[in-house]
C-alpha cells in the first residue's frame, strides 16, 4: 500500500537523456516539418513548403530542353511499340486462322481415310 501512495521521482540524468534530440528516426522528422523562414519554430507552426525548384534540385530533376526532348523521344517509343503491339495482333490472328484452317484439313483427311479403309476392308 505504501508503494502506491508514494510519488516517484524521475532522476534527474534520465530526465535530460529523455529530452535530448534523437538523430536517428527523429531527425528525418524535423527536416520534413522544419518551419518556413521566420517562423517560430514551435509545435503550433505551419509545415514549411517546398518550391518546385527546390525539389527539382534535390531529386536530380532538371526543367530544361533537354525534358521536351526526352518527353518527345518518349512519345516516340511509345509509337513505335504500339505499332509493334498491332503487328503482334495481326500475326496472332493470322496463325489463328491458319490453325484452324489446318485443323480442319485433318479432319477432312481423318474421315477421307476412314472411309477409304472401309472401302478397302468390304472389298477384300
Amino acid at each position: 500500500f505504501s508503494m502506491l501512495t508514494s510519488k516517484t521521482t524521475v532522476p534527474a540524468a534520465a530526465a535530460a537523456a529523455a529530452s535530448a534530440p534523437r538523430t536517428d528516426p527523429d531527425a528525418g522528422r524535423a527536416e520534413l516539418f522544419r518551419t518556413a523562414p521566420g517562423g517560430s519554430g514551435g509545435a503550433s507552426a505551419a509545415p514549411r513548403m517546398s518550391s518546385a525548384d527546390e525539389i527539382r534540385a534535390k531529386y536530380g530533376k532538371t526543367k530544361s530542353k533537354e525534358s521536351a526532348a526526352s518527353t518527345s523521344e518518349l512519345k516516340g517509343n511509345l509509337e513505335e511499340t504500339r505499332n509493334k503491339l498491332a503487328e503482334r495482333g495481326e500475326k496472332l490472328s493470322s496463325l489463328q486462322d491458319k490453325t484452324a484452317q489446318m485443323q480442319s484439313d485433318a479432319e477432312d483427311f481423318h474421315s477421307m481415310a476412314q472411309k477409304l479403309a472401309a472401302k478397302q476392308k468390304s472389298w477384300w
